[in-house]
């Protein structure tokens, strides 16, 4: 399955999350669907194989023109949640989106994901990350304010789930200067001792806009 991993410690890791992982990935959807349709637009709808064999084909072709870094989440190698960054080159920024099985919630595990692929971003000329979710969303917003990401707006009404309109948060943090730069290069530093493999972008194909995460805790 492996173009990388990425080692977090305690037997968790990051890889990237191409067309082997269609299948464990449907299974752990379905089995959070009720929890992810509290939140998230893109759980409304029916979970099929043939629909998540597209979305990961549509994110590796991402991930090849250097417009993505799609991930899952692993403990000792069993699928547990997903991690996937969308970049825009041109703006030196990227929006970060996550989720994870209930089961491992509360374990500090999205964080650290993030945390290695904002050092991954750094190292890549990214300026700004952003996270985007539900004002309701305790449990997605905790994790942006862990990782020192800043409140910068809230919009009213603006992400529809179902048939609620909830008010949309965003949240951005700045890296690549300064004491970021110093941070992200002890991260990488200090990742670089635990990894099998750093991952790296590649480089991209063509410039294009930055696209809105689908994957929100």
């Amino acid at each position: 399955m492996a173009f990388f991993t990425h080692e977090l410690g305690e037997g968790f890791d990051l890889a990237l999350r191409d067309p082997a992982t269609v299948d464990g990935m449907l299974a752990l959807t379905q089995a959070n669907i009720e929890r992810l349709r509290a939140w998230e637009p893109w759980a409304q709808g029916e979970q099929t194989r043939a629909g998540l064999v597209a979305y990961t084909n549509s994110l590796m072709a991402e991930w090849v023109a250097g417009r993505s870094l799609p991930t899952v989440v692993r403990s000792d190698g069993k699928l547990i949640g997903s991690i996937t960054c969308r970049i825009s080159r041109p703006a030196r920024a990227a929006e970060l989106g996550y989720w994870i099985d209930g089961r491992f919630e509360g374990r500090g595990v999205v964080a650290r994901g993030c945390r290695a692929i904002i050092g991954e971003l750094a190292e890549e000329g990214v300026r700004r990350v952003e996270i985007r979710t539900a004002a309701g969303n305790e449990r997605s917003r905790r994790v942006a304010e862990r990782l020192g990401f800043r409140h910068e707006e809230t919009r009213r009404r603006a992400f529809p789930v179902g048939s609620v309109r909830h008010d949309l948060v965003v949240y951005a943090l700045d890296i690549g200067t300064g004491a970021s730069a110093r941070q992200a290069s002890a991260r990488r530093a200090d990742a670089s001792q635990r990894s099998e493999r750093q991952p790296r972008l590649p480089a991209p194909a063509r410039p294009a806009p930055g696209q809105r995460s689908e994957e929100r805790q």
